[in-house]
């Protein structure tokens, strides 16, 4: 992709990779800031508020039902399921919280 946008607008590719690199960077910093996006083409995206309301819910009943699983399940590997689940939904919570308003 960058040797071919490079081409067609007769740049260096390392410029162009550094362009492209910076424009995907600040999208990234955007969304996790909690601000929009808008990207030509495409749209504008947003951080929907109600939504991730509803998924820090959805959640925290996801990690209530496994950690009550984990208290019957007596197979080693099962309960090693479950807890990678609860770890990775807490990582997912981290990560939700900061940006709920």
């Amino acid at each position: 992709m960058i040797r071919k946008v490079a081409n067609s607008l007769s740049m260096d590719e390392k410029i162009v990779e550094k362009i492209i690199t910076h424009q995907f960077d600040s999208a990234s910093a955007a969304t996790v800031n909690n601000n929009s996006i808008e990207i030509s083409g495409f749209g504008k995206f947003l951080f929907n508020n109600k939504r991730g309301i509803k998924t820090l819910e959805k959640y925290e009943i996801l990690i209530e039902n496994y950690t009550k699983a984990l208290e019957t399940v007596k197979d080693d590997n099962e309960k090693r399921v479950l807890l990678l689940k609860i770890k990775t939904i807490n990582v997912n919570i981290a990560h939700l919280k900061p940006k709920l308003v």
